[in-house]
């Protein structure tokens, strides 16, 4: 558990809060997350507020396999984004574009892609990767990005692609 200005965040701020040595918490762990939502006598503490947390990938087009469009569609098939939402709590929107909802400028008309394995399996094969591509993600250094990598992972594995991630802490530019 960590604790900034009377605000802590990370396992076990249930119990800190019970005990009287936190009054206050910014996001909770999913297992905390849970417990709070399913407990009526906790309701009249908890208050919601809006956020923005983007969880997004960046490709450098310019390189194989992300220069030819196909290999970029095929991922974004290849994605359950309904169950990256219900991994975290269901508290998120998906995006389905560059901009994240609530954001000026973003298209709410534009349609989202599909969870759809089969049109991503196509998709990789007529760009050249008949047998799925390896793609490695570099993500921060914190839970809800790890679960979160997992979850595409396994979306990238059910399409026939494999993927590695490796934390960095901080703001880094990993290597081109």
């Amino acid at each position: 558990m960590t604790c900034r200005r009377g605000v802590a965040s990370g396992l076990g701020l249930i119990a800190a809060i019970e005990r009287g040595e936190l009054d206050a918490t910014g996001k909770l762990a999913a297992p905390d997350y849970l417990f709070v939502m399913a407990e009526p006598g906790w309701q009249p503490y908890v208050h919601r507020a809006v956020g923005l947390n983007a969880f997004g990938s960046r490709m450098n087009v310019r390189v194989k396999p992300f220069d030819d469009r196909r290999a970029r569609q095929a991922l974004n098939y290849a994605l359950d984004k309904r169950h990256t939402a219900r991994l975290l709590n269901a508290t998120t929107v998906a995006a389905h574009g560059i901009l994240p909802p609530g954001t000026f400028g973003r298209d709410p008309d534009l349609p989202p892609y599909p969870h759809d394995v089969a049109r991503a399996r196509a998709l990789l094969a007529e760009a050249g990767y008949p047998d799925g591509l390896d793609v490695e993600y570099v993500i921060n250094n914190d839970d809800e990005t790890h679960n979160v990598a997992v979850s595409l992972q396994s979306d990238l594995a059910a399409a026939g692609s494999g993927s590695t991630s490796r934390s960095c802490r901080g703001r880094r530019t990993p290597p081109r």
